[in-house]
């Protein structure tokens, strides 16, 4: 039987991998696995597991109660008596959240979640690997249940507006492939409702190597708070509240206790789960398993995206639009870019190099299939999860950086993803110029400060030039000043760098879409005029309008 030896963070991809102590499968094959943390991201993982064609027979027990339905042995019976209030409690907490009813459970196991939900009324489909599970469900209950498979054939058209998994993201070989196929099941608006064990609760600190949340080598992820929110984060989901399972801490606890081979397990078992119960109340990240839940949002719609759909928008657009037709003159090979934005420059970059990947926090609309060359990856960044090492001839990226908390990883991970002799094209707006503070932006770059960042994190050489306007443009950008001084001048307590960026976001887009109106009314012609060629690319100093930065690694 084969297994698989990570030497690579799966989440994160990165090497910085620590051995931690060693695990004992207690459920099934009494085999020893060990566990591993990555120094980068967190995240805890089973080394050494059976790889996916061979897992199956790790399931295939009685003990394993999710499939097997077993009321054998006092915990499966207990397990069997609360299961009843926990259903009609999962129930009560969706619909607490949520009115829709169209509902997808991913890893149904015997259907019994499945089956409360479509009694109550709702439209549920269940997704399920194992075949007799899933022919319970259907024998059973008369469910809709399918295989893996649905959830990644391209002809399925059908929406959701829930979806649960219940003890399912743990076990899942491609965490990444689930996610992003439930991102795109699910209408904006919708929930994903995620159920994990926490190996930074009570009971999982108390029984350490005995716990049975560790489940090796059925669990191959070990979350935490931190961990599961950036991973769900990170395909397109927002983490928007957190819940209690109140009973997992007691029917863990009496699992850990029967693998310490205590002979009073049900006391003491049902004692340390009350503890666990009881510490959660002061701390809900310590509880033993923590419900999720995540929503996905439309793609935003703030005034640091713009289209040409939009007249009012042309020239912040054409600025825009002016980096990809820069940037087609010095790209070929295989191209990333990061961050999609609208879109606008697709079509252009595509038709001037072999593959073209672009990545982005949020959905687009875009239909992708027209572009045979181009592939759409819904990612938030940095890391960049899933790109090998030294994978691409060029990387580019405009008007994103200062949008990112961890600048110094992003241009590391920039480098990282790049081939030898490969260049990064960066766009980001000059400090210098910058009218007032813009909320969007965690922070803004002189040209010495980006090259210094650019440099230390390992580019050997960097190409410092900036973005000019001619004449018309620069008429246009005194009439901005001009319009922006009218409406700062009522900021006598200088406001805008004294509030927290997060409180301003609101009220600089609506002062931001105000003045590009009232620009575009007064001075219709000037507004409208401007061109991608009315901008060119010289020498970087303080009068350029963006940073325009070339490194090689």
């Amino acid at each position: 039987m084969s297994n698989l030896n990570l030497n690579k963070c799966p989440i994160c991809g990165s090497d910085l991998i620590t051995k931690g102590i060693e695990l004992k499968d207690h459920k099934i094959s009494q085999e020893l696995f060990q566990l591993a943390s990555c120094d980068d991201c967190g995240q805890l993982f089973t080394q050494n597991p059976p790889d996916e064609l061979n897992s199956g027979a790790y399931y295939k027990s009685e003990r394993y109660i999710s499939h097997s339905n077993s009321t054998k042995g006092v915990i499966n019976y207990l397990y069997h008596i609360v299961r009843v209030y926990m259903l009609r409690k999962k129930r009560k907490i969706i619909a607490g959240v949520s009115t829709s009813r169209k509902l997808i459970d991913i890893g149904c196991g015997t259907g019994y979640f499945l089956n409360q939900m479509h009694s109550n009324g709702y439209t549920t489909k269940g997704v399920e690997r194992s075949p007799e599970a899933r022919r319970f469900c259907i024998d059973n209950f008369g469910l809709d249940v399918v295989s893996p498979e649905y959830l990644f054939d391209d002809l399925v058209q059908e929406k959701f507006e829930l979806a649960t998994m219940w003890h399912v993201l743990e076990h899942l070989y491609d965490p990444h492939k689930y996610l992003k196929a439930i991102h795109k099941i699910l209408k904006d608006e919708s929930y994903l409702f995620v159920a994990v064990p926490n190996y930074k609760s009570y009971d999982a600190e108390y029984y350490r190597q005995f716990w049975a949340g560790y489940d090796v080598p059925r669990h191959l992820w070990h979350f935490d708070a931190s961990t599961v929110t950036n991973l769900v984060e990170g395909v397109g989901f927002k983490l928007v509240s957190l819940h209690r399972l109140p009973f997992d801490a007691y029917y863990v606890s009496l699992l850990s206790e029967s693998y310490k081979g205590n002979r009073f397990f049900v006391f003491a078992g049902l004692l340390n789960g009350l503890k666990s119960q009881i510490v959660s109340l002061f701390n809900l990240k310590r509880t033993s398993s923590i419900l999720y839940v995540f929503k996905k949002y439309k793609m935003i719609g703030t005034a640091e995206r713009v289209s040409n759909q939009d007249r009012t928008d042309n020239y912040v657009y054409q600025r825009c639009l002016f980096a990809y037709h820069e940037a087609v003159k010095r790209i070929s090979g295989r191209v990333l870019e990061i961050g999609t934005g609208s879109g606008l420059g697709i079509e252009l970059m595509a038709s001037h190099c072999k593959e073209f990947i672009t990545v982005d926090k949020y959905s687009n609309k875009i239909d992708f299939s027209i572009y045979p060359n181009v592939q759409f990856i819904q990612m938030e960044i940095p890391p960049f999860v899933g790109f090998e090492d030294n994978s691409f001839d060029f990387v580019i990226s405009f008007q994103v950086i200062e949008h990112l908390e961890k600048d110094a990883l992003f241009v590391s991970e920039i480098q990282r993803v790049l081939k030898k002799g490969g260049k990064a094209i960066l766009t980001t707006p000059n400090r210098i110029q910058s009218l007032s503070r813009n909320p969007w932006h965690v922070r803004e770059y002189l040209g010495s400060e980006l090259e210094l960042l650019l440099l230390n994190q390992g580019f050997n050489s960097v190409e410092k030039l900036g973005t000019f306007g001619n004449q018309k443009v620069q008429e246009y950008i005194e009439t901005n000043k001009a319009s922006v001084k009218k409406i700062t001048k009522f900021d006598i307590f200088n406001l805008q760098y004294k509030l927290p960026r997060k409180l301003l976001q609101i009220p600089y887009d609506f002062f931001n879409r105000m003045n590009r109106k009232m620009i575009a009314k007064g001075f219709t012609e000037l507004s409208s005029s401007i061109k991608v060629d009315d901008f060119y690319v010289g020498v970087q100093n303080n009068e350029s309008l963006d940073l325009f930065f070339v490194a090689t690694k």
